[in-house]
């Protein structure tokens, strides 16, 4: 989020911006929780350092 908005009156100078990404097909929604209960072997070690380094901020902020 912007520090500050400015609002002004009008349409913007900017170009309408297209959809960013569609998917081809649609992912079933399975969060990463869910996806770690099925199966703890199929993360990777970014999602483990990751999942670590959000258990840690959690404690320390207690």
């Amino acid at each position: 989020m912007p520090a500050q908005t400015i609002k002004r009156d009008g349409p913007s100078d900017a170009p309408p911006r297209a959809v960013v990404s569609v998917p081809a097909e649609p992912t079933p929604a399975v969060s990463a929780a869910e996806a770690e209960r099925r199966d703890p072997a199929t993360r990777t070690p970014a999602q483990i350092h990751a999942a670590h380094r959000a258990r840690l901020r959690r404690v320390r902020r207690r």
